[in-house]
């Protein structure tokens, strides 16, 4: 396929409960893809998304979401509110984004996600992960492989966690 984005592509779509959906490598960008489908449960298929930079709002509001499948951030830059607001999204898939420059509210409002697995932040450009996690009240553990994560831009690490009252684990 030679689509390279699809960009608001279910964008709020109400009734949508699930989707399968292929994602090809010639794939780009994937801004507010899901943005606003409350109903939507699940998102399966093939996605190969290893030259995927921008991310953001892909997920944003998605309040019954359960499930994704693995997510290849290895070009990703911008994840900002990809996932904010998925209230039911209790795990995500492994996180290894060595180039992410912009994760602000990344998983804010993930009332339900319990466990996080971050292989590598490490971008030493990285500008801002601001609010990443704020408000995942029952985020209990989060795992890091490589503990450098350290925006350099004014927001830097500001309300990371903040308002995560279960979290008990955070190897650094």
């Amino acid at each position: 396929s030679s689509v390279t984005g699809i960009n608001s592509l279910f964008y709020s779509s109400p009734y949508l409960k699930e989707v399968n959906i292929d994602i090809s490598s010639n794939v780009i960008s994937t801004y507010q893809t899901f943005g606003y489908c409350r109903n939507l449960q699940k998102v399966a298929g093939n996605w190969d998304t290893q030259n995927v930079t921008d991310f953001y709002y892909m997920f944003y509001d998605n309040k019954n979401l359960t499930y994704v499948p693995d997510i290849d951030y290895s070009s990703a830059t911008r994840t900002q509110s990809m996932f904010n607001g998925c209230d039911s999204l209790r795990i995500t898939p492994e996180i290894n984004a060595p180039n992410l420059s912009n994760a602000d509210s990344m998983f804010a409002n993930c009332h339900n996600l319990k466990k996080v697995k971050i292989v590598n932040m490490s971008n030493p450009s990285a500008n801002s992960f601001s609010s990443c996690f704020s408000n995942c009240r029952d985020l209990t553990t989060v795992e890091i492989s490589n503990p450098r994560i350290a925006p350099t831009g004014n927001n830097g690490l500001n309300n990371f966690f903040q308002g995560c009252y279960n979290l008990q684990t955070v190897p650094y």
